[in-house]
């Protein structure tokens, strides 16, 4: 399961940490990957964040489990990118996990990056996160947090099939 590999390895707390944004798709996963190959020096967290509305539903509320709906949202093959990311990359990378982030503000987007020790964000500038209904791209509240932005940037491969964009996350 997606779980599984969240956890790389024990918590560096001298490493820089980084928040990306992902949509589950491996697409989304290029931007870690450009980042893991620009830093090999130094040892980096990462915490990659999917945003989705709450409900509202208090049932909903009660019982829900944010590492429920990571396994939920994970593909195999996305779980196959994260896994070869993780072999490729287990020198760099001192922790890698999946959060959920459900606040709708910038207020709460500045409590999540405080909770997770956030130094730093990166950002995909040429790629548009698919997300389904109750999912929105936190993008835009990036721009009320003083948290340093860096944007990356690749030439979109979304025409190609997912097995040929795993091929490529590494090329």
């Amino acid at each position: 399961m997606c779980s599984g590999l969240i956890r790389i390895s024990m918590l560096n707390n001298m490493a820089h940490t980084l928040l990306i944004p992902i949509d589950f798709k491996v697409e989304s996963l290029k931007s870690l990957k450009l980042v893991l190959n620009d830093n090999t020096h130094q040892k980096l967290n990462v915490v990659l964040v999917y945003a989705e509305k709450s409900s509202g539903s208090i049932t909903d509320m009660l019982f829900y489990s944010p590492s429920k709906r990571v396994s939920e949202l994970c593909s195999d093959i996305f779980i196959e990118a994260l896994s070869m990311i993780k072999n490729r990359y287990d020198s760099v990378i001192g922790e890698l996990r999946i959060e959920i982030f459900s606040g709708t503000t910038v207020g709460a987007l500045k409590n999540f990056i405080d909770a997770h020790r956030v130094d730093e964000i990166v950002s995909p500038s040429n790629y548009e996160l698919e997300m389904p209904s109750r999912a929105f791209d936190v993008r835009p509240l990036f721009k009320g947090v003083s948290t340093p932005i860096k944007n990356v940037s690749w030439q979109n491969q979304k025409s190609l099939s997912v097995h040929e964009q795993l091929i490529a996350l590494f090329n």
